[in-house]
């Protein structure tokens, strides 16, 4: 058997030139959707935080991996890198991420919307990723075979098939419940092969973060408040409706 390919994330791939362990968090927020909105939650809130963290040490305003996420999130207001409407995304997920935590709180609603405020984080003006793409929820296939099984019972009686046809049939169907395992099979691989490029990612974290910290910090002031207003302007570009 061939090696795997690495699973592909259909609304985060498009952060792979800057940061695998961004991709891998939301994939991981992408595939628990269905089964776990939970700890789909709790992989929001580390891609959250992993975000803040590469945010402060472009900036020249990293610290270490110890500082809360809510401590970070204050610093970069008050040095003005971030928007009211990033600092609200930021917190959403934070404070989502804590009810999955602590107390196993969170519905697919709550998840759903995480993904899409995830995806939001501002871009340039003249680049976009595309448009959301809602996770698959493998309960919807379920609920399409057990309906397409329960029409072929119903031929079969209603058509009295001969014991050949009806043996046709019930190939069929446990060819199509092979398809279904064979699916869950993967996605379960899939999972895995995302948990470990993300364990790989997290150990390179902060050896990338400090080194981003130490460019910074050798930059003119002036530069480093250029950057600072460009993290600010970009978070004007976020692409979310009232509710949200």
């Amino acid at each position: 058997m061939g090696a795997r390919s690495t699973p592909t994330s259909p609304n985060f791939a498009f952060l792979q030139p800057h940061d695998g362990l961004l991709v891998a968090l939301g994939a991981q927020a992408e595939r628990y959707f269905a089964d776990d909105p939970s700890t789909s939650l709790i992989k929001l809130r580390q891609f959250a935080e992993v975000l803040a963290r590469r945010v402060a040490a472009n900036v020249g305003l990293y610290t270490s991996s110890d500082e809360t996420q809510l401590d970070l999130l204050h610093r970069l207001r008050d040095a003005g890198v971030l928007t009211t409407e990033v600092r609200s995304i930021f917190h959403e997920l934070r404070r989502l991420g804590n009810a999955a935590t602590h107390d196993a709180r969170g519905t697919h609603s709550d998840a759903l919307a995480a993904l899409r405020l995830g995806r939001s984080f501002g871009a340039p003006k003249t680049w976009s990723p595309g448009p959301f793409i809602p996770p698959s929820d493998p309960a919807d296939e379920s609920r399409a075979l057990a309906t397409e099984l329960e029409r072929l019972r119903k031929e079969l009686s209603d058509a009295k098939l001969s014991a050949e046809a009806a043996r046709a049939a019930a190939e069929e169907e446990a060819r199509r419940r092979l398809s279904i395992e064979e699916r869950a099979r993967r996605d379960a691989e899939d999972r895995e092969v995302w948990q470990g490029l993300a364990e790989e990612a997290e150990r390179k974290l902060n050896t990338a973060l400090t080194a981003a910290q130490a460019q910074a910090a050798a930059k003119p002031p002036e530069l480093l408040h250029a950057l600072t207003a460009l993290a600010a302007e970009a978070g004007e570009n976020l692409d979310l409706d009232e509710a949200e």
